[in-house]
C-alpha cells in the first residue's frame, strides 16, 4: 500500500530511480516533496523540470549509480542534496490528480 512506501520512504536516505527511462516520474516529484535526495535516470521526460533538483544517473552504468550513492554518503553533499530536494517546488502532480484527469478524459 502507498502508505506503506511512503513510511519507507521517510526512513530512507534518497530514491534511486535507475530505468531505462521514466517518462512520468511521479515517484520522483514525490520523493522531493519530502524533501528526499532523488538519483533519477538521465532518459526522463521531466529533464528540464528536475534539472538541478535531482542528481542524474546512467541506468546502463553501474559504476556510476554507485559512485553517486556512494557520494551520498559525505555529509556535506548530503547536505546540499537534502536542501536542493527540499528547495524544489516547480510541479506537483500526485496520484489523485492523475486518477481525476484519466476519469475526465473518459467522461
Amino acid at each position: 500500500p502507498r502508505e506503506d512506501l511512503y513510511k519507507h520512504m521517510e526512513k530512507a536516505r534518497a530514491l534511486v530511480i535507475p530505468s531505462l527511462t521514466e517518462l512520468s516520474p511521479n515517484m520522483a516529484l514525490e520523493a522531493l516533496a519530502m524533501g528526499l535526495p532523488v538519483l533519477l535516470t538521465k532518459d526522463c521526460g521531466a529533464y528540464d523540470l528536475l534539472d538541478g533538483s535531482v542528481t542524474w544517473i546512467d541506468p546502463l552504468d553501474s559504476r556510476d549509480i554507485a559512485e553517486k550513492m556512494c557520494e551520498l554518503m559525505d555529509p556535506l553533499k548530503y547536505k546540499n542534496e537534502k536542501e536542493k530536494a527540499s528547495s524544489f517546488s516547480g510541479y506537483t502532480h500526485t496520484y489523485d490528480d492523475i486518477a481525476q484527469e484519466y476519469l475526465n478524459f473518459l467522461t
